[in-house]
């Protein structure tokens, strides 16, 4: 159980660096060539600022699933195993991109996949186990 823990801490700790990330950008941070393609140098157009801070919201949505696994463990192994793609897909996007700085966040990304393929396993829900 305490490994469960710790694999929590870890991805949602790496999720809050890619929300931080992502807030930066909306607010006008000058670090488009790591973003979004890297096709923006200097600060984001407003399309792509506003899409920061979308992704924002949905970074904190999924960091709140992981803290408080609010569904029965079938449920959370379902979204944990899509999060866990969605994850290694953009391991793959951040690793191929043109951006040479942008791709320093594959490694982010395959942190947070295999975090998620790990959580995604059988096993009771680290809420669940800290509730008893």
């Amino acid at each position: 159980m305490r490994q469960r823990i710790w694999i929590q801490r870890v991805v949602v700790g790496l999720l809050v660096v890619v929300a931080a990330f992502q807030a930066a950008l909306a607010l006008g941070a000058p670090w488009g060539a790591i973003a979004w393609g890297g096709a923006n140098r200097g600060v984001l157009p407003t399309s792509l600022r506003a899409a920061s801070a979308s992704a924002i919201i949905v970074y904190s949505a999924i960091i709140g699933l992981v803290l408080r696994e609010p569904f029965a463990p079938r449920v959370l192994r379902t979204l944990y195993a899509g999060l866990a793609a969605l994850f290694a897909v953009a391991t793959i996007a951040n690793a191929i991109s043109r951006s040479t700085p942008e791709r320093g966040w594959a490694p982010v990304a395959a942190m947070i996949a295999i975090g998620f393929a790990l959580l995604g396993r059988r096993g009771e829900s680290a809420s669940a186990a800290l509730a008893r």
